[in-house]
């Protein structure tokens, strides 16, 4: 009797732990897809594509090239956010100096014609703006400093 109640307090016990593991695991923030990858590049692309066309009217939609969206830059990882440039060739960009304020940091694009720098954010699965991350929470002011520094290093190597 007293062996049995030990392989039960034993399989308990290693269910317990088990549990305790899928817990500590599920806990864990998820990561951006690898941006230096064709493939995680595809997948930020994607999601991109999939929010601009919900967004999108139905008259615009017809119009929608998927095949006009390219990735730019990567600049990369802020707080869990992916943070990277890339091109719509659908919505008219100017190739002017496109410069984004977000709290008080400055952040340029790049003069060819490259769209605001976008974050993906992993848990969500989404790709936003610099602005909307950092009014989320998601980036903070010495995250956007980071990423403003990595846009002009990026910017200086071309």
């Amino acid at each position: 009797m007293k062996r049995k109640h030990r392989t039960l307090a034993a399989l308990a016990a290693s269910l317990l732990a088990a549990l305790l593991a899928c817990l500590l695991a599920s806990c864990a923030p998820a990561q951006p897809p690898d941006p230096l990858t064709e493939e995680g590049q595809n997948a930020i692309v994607a999601a991109y594509i999939a929010q601009t066309k919900e967004d999108l009217r139905a008259e615009d939609l017809a119009y929608y090239s998927e095949e006009n969206v390219t990735f730019e830059a990567y600049y990369g990882t802020y707080g869990g956010c992916a943070v990277f440039s890339l091109h719509d060739g659908n919505f008219g960009y100017t190739a002017a100096i496109e410069e984004v304020v977000v709290g008080g940091v400055h952040i340029c694009t790049n003069p060819d014609g490259e769209a605001h720098p976008r974050v993906y954010i992993a848990e969500s699965e989404r790709v936003t703006s610099l602005q909307t991350a950092y009014d989320e929470g998601l980036l903070t002011k010495a995250d956007l400093r980071s990423i403003a520094a990595a846009i002009r290093a990026v910017q200086a190597a071309r």
